[in-house]
């Protein structure tokens, strides 16, 4: 188990509540963080929303276009999907609907669509889904691989507010180069720990370039360019240039 105690306050927030693990992709991490919550929960079904991407783990390779009960790829068996339950995005009614007479081990959620249009999830949507598993025992896993680092340094969670039990994140935090990882509350995560748990208490998690120190290095260096340098002032004012000038034009 990684803890951070003494670190810059973006990897404090990034690896969260003290415990993380390393994957090397983003599919990856995404794999363990689902086999890491149906251990934790003891149950089977999760919940992913129509138009997210989160990589190429089967069970979650489905409905990223039309037609969304579908699946994505070809030599994706019928079997493999049958635990995933497709639920619209921005709409709680229809998640609510479509989930009604399900126990979840995870809702999986993409703070902001970037495969399905890069449409940013409404806050209150957000805080419905975080109420909902609050009250159902359900964990609420946030994708960051896109969002974290680039909507700012404490990502998605930050911009909404609102923490999920578990964070995905990508290749942003090895500078670029492959890498994966899990990060969450430490009751879940240390459900990953062999020296705790063992039989179906224990989330199995090995991988030969877990924690690659020269990825780790990189990302290490983007942090601490990211926290001191302003960047995202840099950025958002260009956003900002385009957005009104696209405007001023159409």
């Amino acid at each position: 188990m990684i803890t951070f105690e003494n670190s810059a306050d973006a990897v404090v927030i990034f690896m969260f509540y003290g415990a993380g693990r390393h994957a090397s992709s983003g599919s990856e991490a995404n794999f363990f963080a689902i086999r890491l919550a149906r251990t934790f929960t003891k149950r089977s079904k999760i919940a992913k929303f129509e138009g997210a991407w989160h990589g190429a783990y089967d069970p979650l390779h489905i409905a990223m276009k039309p037609p969304f009960y579908r699946p994505s790829s070809g030599g994706i068996t019928t079997g493999s999907q049958q635990d995933t339950i497709v639920v619209p995005f921005n709409d709680f009614e229809g998640f609510k609907n479509r989930v009604k007479h399900e126990q979840l081990a995870a809702v999986i959620l993409e703070p902001v669509l970037f495969a399905g249009g890069c449409i940013a999830a409404d806050r209150e949507f957000v805080k419905a889904l975080r109420e909902y598993c609050d009250r159902t025992g359900t964990l609420l896993i946030f994708d960051e691989i896109i969002t974290g680092f680039r909507l700012g340094l404490s990502g998605a969670q930050g911009h909404y507010g609102i923490k999920p039990d578990l964070t995905v994140l990508g290749k942003i935090i090895g500078g670029g180069l492959p890498i994966g990882a899990i990060s969450g509350r430490r009751e879940v995560m240390e459900q990953m720990d062999h020296t705790k748990y063992s039989g179906l208490e224990y989330a199995y998690h090995r991988n030969t370039f877990s924690g690659n120190a020269i990825t780790l290095a990189a990302g290490l260096a983007t942090i601490n360019i990211l926290e001191h340098s302003p960047v995202y002032e840099h950025i958002d004012r260009l956003g900002n240039m385009a957005r009104d000038e696209l405007n001023r034009i159409f």
